[in-house]
């Protein structure tokens, strides 16, 4: 449900792979990183910087709490 969550609402609407995740891990272990501190790397897309609403149709038929 999440992966097509994903596909439709991230920035970049492709695919994920791992293969992306590694290239990234690979980085941040290089010495290209070397003054890289500190920092949060977000490897989806850029769906971190979308944000949810608990009303959102992709969490439908979930026991998710709701303010009233």
């Amino acid at each position: 449900m999440m992966i097509n969550y994903s596909l439709e609402n991230a920035p970049l609407q492709k695919e994920l792979y791992a293969e992306e995740v590694g290239n990234t891990a690979a980085f941040l272990a290089s010495p290209l990183a070397s003054a890289v501190t500190g920092a949060t790397v977000y490897v989806d897309n850029g769906l971190n910087a979308m944000g949810v609403g608990v009303d959102s149709p992709a969490f439908g038929g979930l026991d998710i709490p709701k303010d009233k």
